[in-house]
């Protein structure tokens, strides 16, 4: 088939999407949960988000579930917008497992993070904190390469949320700091490996 007759090649969105399959699927299970909350109602966001007695009492499912599920259609359109925006690059560079690996296991660092700092009877959604992890582990593989250019970006940007994460009352602090600490750590773990396979 040639270019011209390509469908990604004339629609440019679509050739993006291709080149990252992992962070597209994690957009629709976003999107799915998101109008599954939708239908079933507030109910949704207690029955599956962080409520630590509920952890606490064997419902460890929440954990994983949280990350998910938002809290209106604004929290959920700000973090999927942040998540197509960096995940384009962060799959180019860190490849398809690895940004699964990386979203899955910041999200659960940032739960962890919840239970461990969060007033026990909040509950708390979102997937800001596996977000928070990718641009850890993202600023960490910019670093390692000394692309300094890119990695100055995202350190405004990263000053920028955690002012707003320790101003707002509304922002879980140990979702994004748990995420963003697991993000750096998987991100220097990656890069040893990389090292000593060189």
């Amino acid at each position: 088939m040639s270019d011209e007759n390509n469908p990604a090649t004339r629609l440019p969105l679509l050739s993006k999407l291709g080149k990252c399959p992992v962070t597209v699927v994690i957009l629709a299970a976003n999107t799915v949960v998101f109008l599954l909350g939708f239908i079933k109602g507030e109910d949704f966001a207690y029955d599956y988000g962080i409520f630590p007695p509920a952890v606490r009492a064997g419902e460890y499912y929440r954990l994983f579930t949280s990350f998910f599920i938002h809290a209106d259609f604004a929290h959920f359109l700000c973090n999927m917008f942040v998540l197509f925006s960096i995940g384009q690059m962060f799959e180019s560079v860190l490849g398809h497992i690895r940004t699964a690996v990386i979203y899955l296991l910041s999200g659960l660092g940032g739960s962890a993070a919840v239970m461990l700092i969060e007033d026990e009877y909040t509950l708390t959604v979102g997937a800001s904190g596996a977000i928070f992890g990718m641009i850890g582990a993202l600023l960490v593989f910019m670093l390692r390469n000394k692309r300094f250019d890119l990695a100055k970006n995202i350190v405004i940007g990263l000053a920028i949320n955690l002012a707003i994460t320790f101003t707002s009352k509304t922002v879980s602090v140990g979702g994004h700091v748990g995420g963003l600490v697991s993000g750096l750590v998987l991100g220097l773990i990656l890069c040893m490996r990389k090292r000593s396979d060189q």
